[in-house]
């Protein structure tokens, strides 16, 4: 049976996190610095999965989210979920969440994230639905505004639904 560790990430996992990803620009390190330095002020959690002592995937636990559908709420959201395409299906991504909404509780009753409506959000849709995320009931948003198609036409990767779960 494989191990699942989850945890918040160190401040010198940047790197590693970086090459099993299998990204290691500049522009990458300094995304993931900024989530570190929000997690060392007390803003947010930078959780790592490993799957068998291999760095598998990560997520951000925002204590008061300020950006996407739900910034006027100022409730925990969560942040780019992301488990490495080669460790999905083996309960990453549950553990992650897990975690997660243990974290978020301590912080609000609901949390929520926006998913980019893609062909490849299939299997972390399905997750989330197993995990009692529902859909906030306001359809499609662009660039986190709800969305009509009257306005015309968008690029599509600024489309995202908005799910929602108490978690208590």
């Amino acid at each position: 049976m494989s191990e699942i560790i989850v945890r918040p990430i160190g401040t010198d996992e940047i790197p590693a996190l970086c090459e099993a990803e299998g990204d290691k620009s500049e522009e990458n390190v300094e995304y993931y610095r900024r989530y570190l330095n929000w997690q060392q002020e007390g803003e947010c959690a930078f959780l790592i999965a490993f799957l068998d002592g291999q760095i598998a995937g990560y997520v951000f636990v925002l204590f008061r989210d300020r950006w996407g559908s739900m910034a006027q709420a100022r409730q925990p959201g969560l942040a780019d979920l992301n488990v490495f395409p080669w460790n999905r299906r083996r309960g990453v991504g549950n553990a992650l969440l897990e975690k997660a909404e243990m974290i978020a509780a301590q912080y609000g009753d609901t949390l929520h994230l926006d998913v980019h409506v893609t062909a490849h959000a299939g299997q972390a849709l399905r997750l989330y639905s197993r995990r009692g995320y529902l859909p906030d009931g306001r359809g499609v948003y662009h660039r986190y505004q709800e969305y009509d198609t009257a306005q015309g036409m968008v690029d599509p990767e600024d489309l995202t639904i908005l799910l929602l779960k108490k978690l208590r």
